[in-house]
């Protein structure tokens, strides 16, 4: 069991002021059940349920209480989650006086795996509601800064093996192979036949890959696509993103997706993001420092702390040239100018110098052309400036500092204490609740830490 080495005492003197909480402590030492499963079954008993209710199977014309509590099912699945104990072996952690005995108390049975599956697909619906109660709870005990976050991305492993994931570049592979095998007089009748049902297969690939609108996708787990991981290696997999808060680095959204690069996933979630914090600023690595992802946040006034991407690996990079206030010029590093020469319909405006024959730099700077030429659309190389003045400054080397400890600490927590680095379910949305789930748990032990310190 992962027991975080901290005194909990405060949650267990607050329970046990709460005079609705007495018949539970019946037949239990309160001071044996550990920290976390307290949490579990405060975080359950302090937010707003309710909406569990439509899916209880009572008999609404003669009454009768439903056969099974969903609230009680959270608490249950949550500890699972915590100790990565499967549901087929509940029976082994169950008895008198344990922390399950005691999550799972009014329950009055132990779940069959077909009453957890059936309790999961209601939870897929209401995840995100979820998600955000536990947030409000985690707020009701400690102050959260949602103007200022931080955001980072990881790949889960899904449950789809790496051989049997469908490219589209394996089925262009494999149509040559096999065209290649009809084509060949010397190829028997049989090797044909073989050819001709792998090529069939290979449209049928095809097709649903045109339709998913994607470059592979998973046997096993259809949702799944390749990616690389940090070691990088190619695995079927999703990538999750975590945003954190500025005060304590408590998760307070996350998004599952089965695109990558990170930027192209920040885009993909943003306007949900945008539309649920009033961001002041937000602080990313350098992978999402992309010309549209500036273009994004400026156009949403939200200032990113992130290094720019610069384009073009050049000894002598066009950020170093200073634009002039009318945008008629660019001034070089040796205080030569480069006129602006008209911009074209994309919005592309191109500068040029007229003598870099005597520059010291010429050879570094512009050694195939007479002269230094310069295109850029001026609106978003002012962005790439402004980001680099920002992370520049007092405030935003001190945000920026703090981002590996506030962005790794969830991913390792999920990683190793919860073994979560391999997603089990099956789909997008079962492992988005699953991801959820995890963040919540994070979250639960950070304030754990916090609280008990």
């Amino acid at each position: 069991m992962v027991n975080p080495q901290v005194n909990c005492s405060w949650i267990k003197e607050r329970y046990q002021e709460k005079t609705y909480q007495s018949e539970i402590f019946i037949g239990y030492n309160i001071t044996e059940i550990s920290d976390m499963t307290i949490m579990i079954e405060s975080l359950v008993e302090g937010i707003d349920l309710s909406f569990f209710s439509h899916h209880y199977n009572s008999n609404e014309i003669i009454g009768g209480r439903p056969n099974v509590d969903y609230r009680i099912m959270l608490k249950l699945y949550l500890y699972l989650l915590y100790n990565g104990i499967s549901s087929r072996k509940l029976a082994e952690h169950y008895s008198l006086g344990s922390n399950l005995h005691y999550l799972v108390h009014g329950l009055g049975f132990l779940p069959k795996k077909s009453t957890i599956s059936d309790f999961l697909k209601i939870l897929d619906l209401y995840i995100d509601r979820i998600f955000d109660l536990s947030i409000e709870f985690i707020e009701s005990h400690i102050d959260l800064d949602k103007t200022s976050l931080y955001c980072d991305g990881t790949i889960f492993e899904a449950h789809n093996s790496r051989n049997k994931i469908i490219t589209d570049y394996n089925l262009e592979r494999s149509n040559r192979k096999h065209l290649a095998i009809l084509a060949n007089e010397d190829s028997d009748e049989e090797t044909k036949i073989i050819a001709l049902t792998k090529l069939e297969l290979n449209q049928y690939r095809a097709t649903k890959l045109a339709l998913l609108q994607r470059q592979s996708y998973g046997r096993t787990d259809e949702d799944s696509v390749i990616l690389m991981n940090k070691n990088g290696s190619y695995i079927a997999g999703y990538n999750a993103q975590f945003v954190e808060e500025a005060n304590h680095g408590v998760i307070v959204f996350t998004h599952l997706s089965n695109r990558n690069p990170d930027s192209e996933v920040f885009k993909e979630m943003f306007p949900v993001l945008a539309g649920k914090f009033e961001m002041r600023d937000i602080t990313f690595d350098a992978g999402y420092g992309t010309t549209e992802i500036l273009v994004l946040l400026s156009e949403a006034g939200i200032k990113p702390i992130v290094t720019p991407r610069k384009g073009k690996n050049k000894i002598i990079p066009d950020s170093v040239f200073i634009l002039s206030e009318n945008a008629g010029y660019l001034t070089c590093p040796k205080n030569r100018r480069l006129l602006s020469c008209g911009t074209n319909d994309k919005g592309l405006t191109r500068f040029k110098s007229s003598n870099c024959s005597d520059c010291e730099f010429k050879t570094d700077c512009t050694p195939r052309l007479k002269n230094r030429t310069i295109t850029l659309n001026i609106k978003e190389y002012l962005l790439i400036k402004e980001a680099q003045e920002t992370i520049a400054t007092a405030y935003g080397k001190e945000k920026y500092s703090h981002r590996k400890n506030i962005c790794e600490s969830p991913h390792g927590f999920i990683f190793y204490n919860l073994k979560g680095k391999k997603l089990k379910m099956i789909g997008l949305a079962r492992n988005n609740t699953i991801v959820k789930l995890y963040a919540i748990l994070y979250n639960l032990s950070r304030l754990l830490s916090l609280k008990s310190t």
